[in-house]
């Protein structure tokens, strides 16, 4: 069974010590199927169009995804968040049948601070505001595809959250629901009277020290105040696409499509403390192949192979096949080390003409520091017969989270099976 390449999945950062977090990044699919668009009466204001990956759609159109991406929004590169989108949200988050689109902020001066300005008077020189921006680009991909008007929704985060309440909370709105993720909120009574029947995922981590979780908790508890079914869920990692976010997203993305009531907020993260002797792992041995795992393909030359032939736990192991050299590629997965005071991590490899890899292993303390500096559990070079490798860490309960690695810098091929994170006895 073959796992197809994930090119850049996640745009992802790696800074050591330090956190993995989504950022803007050069690297981009070779061959991208996102078709450009210029917006005439928007002085060629652009988007990026992914048509709908279903062969028939349903009688009413498409859905619309308009994604409004945070950070710099596209200031520097338009592309620069197509890779995320494209690879990752596009491919495995969105219903079949919706049409992604990728907004790109326009910058209109060198001092700009707002990324996304709602109002003319918020960057020098604009003639036009996002909000003009996300409607032009609603109609201008209505008159190119058959879309259902019903279904147009908006995932913003970070910069581009308080565009998004702004777009979905106004009179005769051409947008209908909204994800937004790690975002602040401002309060607007008057905004408020048109969130009846609106549904909004909140997505915020409690650990987030960038926007706080409260202005997520209050966003929650106003709009559904004000009649909008708000679906509020946390994660962990703090700001950031963290904790397995396409999933996260794909799940959103269903219920804002639906029309179930709300679940319960999630006002804070659950309190379980790890499990003695148990692997905090989710699918350590690939029997899912890489689900639960987050694929970071930066040099575009990574093929992840699920191997029903070599396996040392389970009936299946991964294997990881690249060519060249840098930038580097990995593996990662988030572990949650809230209470442990000790941690083994092990691991079987093998590998055939590896030029440089490695199994590490990251803790952090509520502030992003690193709780140890050995971060390599193996490295691999060259030829190497299937072994298994462990090494321990003291945390002294100091670890909030750990991310595991499986990285490959340069080319070669690795056999990765069995891959445990436990809290251990001293």
């Amino acid at each position: 069974m073959h796992v197809r390449s994930i090119r850049s999945t996640l745009a992802l950062t790696f800074v050591l010590p330090g956190a993995v977090s989504i950022v803007a990044t050069q690297d981009r699919p070779a061959s991208s199927a996102a078709r450009s668009f210029e917006l005439e009466r928007l002085d060629g204001a652009v988007y990026h169009l992914l048509d709908a990956r279903a062969d028939e759609l349903p009688r009413r159109g498409a859905a619309l995804l308009v994604v409004l991406p945070g950070g710099d929004g596209g200031w520097q590169d338009p592309r620069s968040f197509l890779p995320f989108v494209e690879e990752g949200i596009h491919a495995q988050a969105v219903p079949a049948d919706t049409v992604t689109v990728l907004g790109v902020a326009r910058r209109w001066h060198p001092d700009q601070e707002i990324v996304w300005p709602l109002s003319k008077d918020q960057a020098e020189g604009a003639t036009w505001t996002a909000l003009d921006y996300l409607d032009a680009v609603i109609a201008d991909v209505g008159r190119r595809t058959r879309m259902d008007r019903r279904r147009v929704r908006v995932l913003a985060w970070s910069s581009s959250g308080p565009l998004a309440y702004a777009a979905l909370l106004r009179s005769r709105s051409p947008v209908t629901g909204a994800y937004i993720a790690m975002s602040v909120y401002r309060e607007d009574e008057a905004a408020r009277r048109f969130a009846r029947g609106r549904r909004v995922v909140l997505d915020q981590s409690p650990e987030d020290r960038v926007t706080p979780f409260r202005f997520a908790r209050q966003a929650c508890e106003e709009l559904s105040d004000a009649g909008a079914e708000v679906w509020l869920r946390a994660y962990r990692g703090g700001h950031g696409w963290h904790d397995s976010p396409l999933s996260r997203i794909a799940a959103g993305l269903r219920w804002l499509d639906g029309d179930e009531a709300a679940p319960a907020p999630q006002l804070e993260l659950d309190a379980a403390q790890p499990v003695e002797g148990s692997n905090l792992l989710r699918n350590g041995s690939f029997e899912d192949g890489t689900d639960g795992w987050v694929v970071s393909n930066n040099s575009g030359r990574l093929t992840a192979v699920i191997d029903d032939d070599n396996a040392v736990d389970g009936s299946r192991s991964l294997a990881l096949r690249k060519t060249g050299g840098m930038p580097l590629d990995l593996l990662r997965q988030d572990v949650d080390l809230r209470g442990a005071e000790r941690v083994r991590v092990s691991c079987w490899t093998s590998s055939q003409a590896a030029g440089n890899a490695f199994v590490k292993f990251f803790a952090y303390d509520e502030n992003d520091r690193p709780v140890h500096e050995d971060v390599d559990v193996v490295q691999l070079r060259g030829d190497r017969a299937g072994t298994v490798d462990a090494k321990s860490w003291e945390l002294q309960g100091k670890a909030v989270r750990g991310t595991l690695m499986i990285v490959m810098v340069m080319g070669g091929e690795v056999h990765v099976d069995d891959v445990r994170v436990v809290v251990e006895r001293r």
